[in-house]
């Protein structure tokens, strides 16, 4: 009898995890947009912890020059790194699937803020670390369990 083939399911995990991040890093800009105005903030922990919005022109972590290349360096990003992801290139396993959601939905979540409105929205702050999003979030935590991922497939071929 054959057995069921795991590059559907993990298909399906990894769609259904970059759709839950999409939605809610979209919902979590559009409360903040409707709540604070660019420069706001409302601080938890004394100037240390809380809710800054900015708008992010430039690459992640407000790295490199503010321009419109930016936005198609986003798009090509997430059709190479979708495809990447997709076809299995970083392995299999479910801590991979869920980090290559994470990754995609972190991906496309900024990519259409940059097409919208021009700029990502960035809001949690912590200390002076650049202000981030749900979806820059997500790409770190979804980078994070692609290494956890490949060093468990490195360690052991169960999860192949």
């Amino acid at each position: 009898m054959p057995q069921p083939r795991i590059l559907h399911t993990g298909r399906l995990v990894v769609l259904a995890i970059a759709v839950l991040v999409v939605a809610l890093d979209l919902v979590s800009k559009w409360i903040i947009v409707s709540t604070l105005d660019l420069g706001e903030s409302r601080w938890l922990v004394q100037d240390q912890i809380g809710l800054d919005l900015v708008h992010n022109r430039r690459f992640a972590f407000s790295l490199g020059p503010a321009s419109g290349y930016a936005q198609i360096v986003a798009i090509v990003a997430v059709i190479v790194v979708g495809y990447l992801l997709m076809t299995n290139t970083f392995g299999t396993g479910f801590v991979v699937h869920i980090g290559t959601g994470l990754i995609l939905g972190g991906a496309l979540g900024n990519t259409i803020d940059r097409i919208a409105r021009g700029f990502v929205v960035d809001f949690f702050a912590v200390g002076a670390f650049p202000r981030f999003n749900i979806a820059d979030a997500a790409l770190t935590l979804g980078i994070a369990c692609l290494l956890l991922g490949q060093f468990r497939q490195g360690s052991t071929t169960s999860d192949r």
